[in-house]
């Protein structure tokens, strides 16, 4: 789940939860700017998405806070965490639905895309 101010993950391996991550666990309460992130093991999800080398920086991403003193909008967090665990940036706010009419990154190849449900 993502909106302005909340990053919320679950990581998922063979059917089952493995992680879960919350960047602004006080979202809904009074103290939200103040709210430390919580869970997110960065040694488990660099190396569920191959990427065991960058453990630090991804640590780093989920340990920032939320606010004035760290990620002002949670998709600064999001591009962010893609980049450490090395996906290509068009995995923040690129929709399934914008691919499958047809409208794909230009560094995609239209038949790597495959879905698989």
């Amino acid at each position: 789940m993502i909106n302005r101010k909340r990053y919320k993950q679950e990581l998922w391996s063979n059917g089952n939860k493995v992680d879960e991550y919350d960047s602004c666990p006080g979202y809904f309460t009074d103290d939200q700017d103040r709210s430390a992130p919580e869970g997110g093991d960065a040694k488990l999800l660099a190396e569920l998405m191959g990427n065991g080398e960058n453990i630090e920086a991804i640590e780093k991403v989920l340990k920032e806070t939320t606010g004035e003193k760290g990620y002002i909008f949670t998709v600064e967090r999001h591009d962010a965490l893609v980049k450490a665990v090395g996906l290509p940036t068009y995995s923040v706010g690129y929709g399934f639905r914008y691919i499958l009419g047809g409208d794909i990154p230009p560094d995609v190849k239209e038949e790597s895309v495959i879905r698989c449900c």
